[in-house]
Parts: C-alpha cells; structure tokens; sequence
C-alpha cells in the first residue's frame, strides 16, 4: 500500500522512486511503521532560510531482520524524538528539486537530495524489503530559492503505513482479508498485528484480546451509545444555583430549563390565573383561581365557608377607622393632654366623605379654681379649641360628651368642621349615674356648639387628635374618658 495522501500529493508522486511499502511476498506481515504523534516538519521558525523544523514526537518503524527459512522477519520499533531541525542542500540555479526527509529507529535525521530537473522525481527510494527509514516529508526546492516555505513541504507525518502479506497464520490471513462486522485490526500483547473481536459496548484491551467494556451505573452504554440512567442525575451534580432561584421555563415555548427569580417566578405561577391588575386570588371548589376587579367603590365581601368571595357595594353607613374601648384616666396634671389619635390614611378622606367622632366620659374638679382647655386637631392644624368657664368645686362628678365631624371642601386641602362639647351639672342623676334633666348642665353659650376650617393636604397621611388641659394640677381634679370612636362615611 502506497504512502500518500489524498490531500497533499507532492509533484513526482506518480513516478517511480517514491517512498512506498509494498505487499511483495517478501514483506512479512504484523508490520507496522508510522508517525504516531508530531514529528510535524514546517519551515524553520526561527528566519527563513535552507532549513527545516521537525517537530518532537513519536513514531514506529519496522526494520527486516533474518528470519526462518532466509526470510526477513518484521520487528516494529516505538522511539521518541525531542525535535529538530535539517538543513536543505542549496538550490539549482535552473532547476527545481525534490528532497526527501527521513528519520530511522535511532533517530537518525536524513535529506536525500533529489536530481534537479522540470519534472523532479523524490530523491528517497527505497525499493523492496521493509525499510529502516520513515519519510516525514517531501521538500519542493525551487530554482534559486534562499529559503523554503511552508507551501513548498508536503508533509508525511500524519500517515501511519500498515504492511501486510499472506503467509502461514491463517488466523490472521482470515481477518484481514474477509473480516467480519465489529472486527478489529490492532496489535497484540506480544506486538503483532492481529485478528480483535468485540460485542457491543467501549473497546477495552486486556492480555492482548479486545473485548466489550461495559459502563454501569448512572452511566451504560450499548454498541458505543451511552445512555443517562433514569433518576441517576441528582441535585448535587446539577450547576449551582443564585440564591433565591427556581429552575422552570417561562418562555412560552420548549427549551432548556432556566433559573428563574422569584418575580419572575411568582408571575409564571399567578400570571396563568389572571394578569389585570386589581384582580383578587382566591381558592375555589377545587382550584386556585382569580375574582376579576369590581368596580370603584365595591367593597370584598366573604359569603362563608364553601363559597367563593364577591363584590359588593358598599353599606350606607360609616366604617369605623378607630375606636378606642379601654378607659383613659389622669389627675393631678395641668399639661396639654392628648386624649384621643389617630392616623388618617392618605386619600382616605376623598372629596366626597367625612370622619365622624364621638367620645365621652366624666371629670372631677375640686381643688382650686379649674377650667378645661379643649383642642380639636386635624395634623398641624387646631381646628377647633375653647376654655371653659371657672368650674364650682364640687365633690360630685360631672358627665361630658364631644362629638364633630371632619369633611373635605370640595378638594383635598380645604377641610371644614362642626360639632359641639357640652357636660353637666355637678349633681347625681335623678336616678342613677351623673347630670339631671330638671338641672341641665351648666350652659357653655358659643362654645356648646363649633366649627372650624383647615388646609392640610388629605392625600398624605394625616393625625387626627383630641386634647384636654386642666388648668389646676391635683389629685382630686380627674378626667375620666370611657371609649372613642372615628367613622368614615
């Protein structure tokens, strides 16, 4: 079998003189010679000129040595080559040439100069016999060249030659010439090239014999296809994950997994029920599901257990936003005390609603001349506040009551207000508990009913309170407040 490549065939290669092995009887088979990695010749890297690199490698070349019978027989050598370089022989001034470059088993480099000439032939022959020599490369020297180029070297490295002839070893003789499926041609134990046989699965040479190499576990393979074992990919050899993400796939579409954030995950999951804003999840009769938005104004309304929630139009009356039902108690203090707070949410109080509060209780006034200072605030804002009169001492209490609303004017900055304080007599009721009808309160005049405006900006959140100062600090001057409460209507 020749040694050329159909991808780079040098000039000349048709002729005769080019270095080839034959199947000539007198070559033995389990030859075996070739380049087996590197050993690549290129232009000298260094500068440009008459010489050549060779690079480091491996290689096999069989030598004939006296055999049985006169015959040769073939012993193939394995050496290492650390690299190097050849020199070219300077070029005919009118004429190319063909340069051939060998190396042996010791690795012996050789350039056989080639008979300049128009149609140059290789200047290597080797005619019969197994050779001791392996050509690397042909080199093209050019007419008057002072240096040789990649394109003139047509490179022989990367041929392994195989030589085989008949001879007494039917066995071998058999495979060769009519081998069967999944037959193999390699090199046995003993060096000699042989008959392999193999089932399905990975080649695996053991003693000499080739055989199929089975993977097992979350690997197995049949006739060269590996296959993954179902459930055999556990988490732990999954790529790590950033924190706080999920494996899914939101593309619409087929594709590889994704890690996914958490926005991105919680609209995958609720996006499929609904993606109006405004709209509600609930859980219905057998699955989650989502309540489309109501109209404005609608309120939630929950129809029970085994019943799926609705919208609703709001009641006629108010929704109470505060109420205070534990008492508040404090004497023998003269300092503005708050007794009632609350904050109003931004937009609460739109154009078209108002706050409605109510709170009362009972005062003792007995040590001094007493008057209580009453503050209705809305932010920063008194939108209302008066003394009273100087109250008689009386070891009997009297019951008070404050009750006013706050509403916008028209916009949401301009807020108006009205109501009225009053409290009794010092006297016990007729009955029972505090104030009489045949004795009605002490009249405040103007300050029994009030009003007064505002200008805070209801779009934000705003402090709605209720202050009471005493004029006189002692322990027997208390105000006593028994709940509170503050309606949006």
């Amino acid at each position: 079998m020749g040694n050329t490549d159909a991808d780079s065939t040098p000039p000349g290669s048709g002729t005769s003189g080019l270095f080839y092995f034959t199947d000539s009887p007198s070559l033995i088979d389990r030859a075996f010679s070739g380049v087996l990695n590197g050993m690549k010749v290129t232009k000298h890297a260094a500068v440009a000129n008459m010489s050549v690199d060779i690079a480091a490698g491996t290689y096999r070349v069989s030598e004939g040595r006296p055999g049985s019978g006169g015959v040769a027989a073939a012993v193939a050598l394995v050496s290492s080559y650390a690299g190097g370089t050849a020199t070219i022989t300077t070029a005919d001034a009118n004429f190319p040439r063909l340069d051939g470059i060998t190396i042996n088993a010791s690795g012996t480099v050789t350039v056989w100069a080639g008979t300049p000439s128009s149609t140059p032939t290789p200047g290597f022959t080797q005619a019969g016999g197994v050779g001791t020599d392996l050509l690397l490369a042909l080199v093209l020297v050019n007419p008057a060249a002072s240096a040789i180029q990649d394109r003139d070297i047509y490179d022989r490295s990367t041929r392994v030659n195989v030589v085989y002839t008949g001879n007494t070893n039917s066995v071998v003789t058999a495979a060769l010439t009519t081998p069967a499926v999944n037959d193999l041609l390699g090199i046995d134990a003993s060096g000699n090239l042989a008959k392999m046989t193999t089932s399905s699965g990975i080649v695996r040479v053991t003693s000499g014999s080739v055989g199929a190499q089975e993977l097992s576990g979350d690997v197995t393979t049949s006739l060269f296809a590996a296959t993954i074992e179902n459930d055999a990919v556990s988490n732990a050899k999954l790529a790590n994950m950033a924190a706080h993400t999920f494996k899914g796939n939101n593309t619409g579409s087929t594709g590889d997994p994704a890690d996914l954030t958490r926005a991105q995950m919680v609209a995958e999951l609720f996006d499929s029920l609904s993606s109006t804003q405004g709209a509600v999840l609930y859980r219905g009769a057998s699955a989650w599901t989502a309540l489309a938005p109501g109209t404005s104004g609608q309120v939630l309304q929950t129809q029970g257990s085994s019943a799926n929630p609705q919208w609703a139009a709001a009641s006629s009356g108010g929704v109470t936003v505060y109420a205070r039902s534990t008492g508040l108690t404090y004497n023998n203090d003269s300092t503005e005390r708050t007794i009632f707070s609350f904050t109003l949410n931004a937009n609460d109080l739109s154009t078209n609603k108002t706050l409605q509060f109510r709170m009362g209780g009972n005062m003792s006034l007995n040590n001094g001349t007493v008057s209580l200072t009453v503050k209705v605030k809305l932010g920063s804002t008194t939108l209302w506040g008066s003394v009273t009169p100087t109250l008689g001492l009386s070891g009997t209490r009297r019951a008070w009551e404050l009750i006013f609303t706050i509403g916008n004017l028209g916009a949401t900055n301009s807020q108006g207000c009205y109501g009225f304080f009053h409290y009794s007599s010092a006297a016990a009721g007729s009955v029972a508990g505090l104030g009489s009808i045949a004795a009605s309160g002490t009249a405040i005049g103007a300050e029994g009913v009030f009003s007064g405006t505002a200008t805070e900006d209801t779009t934000t959140n705003l402090t709605a309170a209720v202050t009471f100062q005493l004029s006189v600090a002692n322990a027997v001057n208390e105000i006593v407040m028994y709940d509170a409460t503050a309606e949006l209507v």
